[in-house]
């Protein structure tokens, strides 16, 4: 999702529409054409605190985000810069966000950058005990 462009995204009555473009698993190419862009759409959620589609336009709003990338850096003193976020720096902001929320990771568990790419193959959390039932 790191690679999501404004132009990309579009409202609609049902939620939110994306236009996803793929690369290799790779990156690199190896000389394979690129996967064919997928539309995916996001329905929102029941809660508004914690609604995807509502958050999203509050950022673009927030961010005044029209062209380029979605995800930007914003530095220390707030200001929103014109840069991409990394995947390991959604990573870090996960993280961190969980921690906030109360929602920490168990011994040798660790969040997966992988689990933010589009379709959010693969879990978000890998290794250590599975929680407890009503934890996490």
């Amino acid at each position: 999702m790191v690679g999501l462009d404004a132009e990309h995204v579009r409202f609609i009555a049902a939620g939110l529409r994306l236009h996803l473009v793929l690369q290799d698993e790779d990156g690199e190419g190896n000389g394979r054409p690129p996967p064919p862009p997928v539309e995916r759409v996001v329905e929102p959620g029941a809660d508004p605190a914690t609604c995807p589609v509502r958050a999203l336009r509050a950022w673009l709003d927030a961010s005044a985000c029209r062209h380029g990338p979605v995800f930007r850096k914003v530095d220390r003193w707030d200001h929103v810069e014109d840069e991409r976020l990394g995947v390991d720096e959604v990573r870090r902001v996960l993280v961190r966000r969980a921690s906030r929320a109360k929602l920490g990771l168990h011994k040798g568990q660790r969040l997966q950058a992988r689990a933010t790419r589009t379709g959010g193959e693969g879990p978000a959390v890998t290794g250590g005990p599975a929680p407890s039932p009503g934890e996490g």
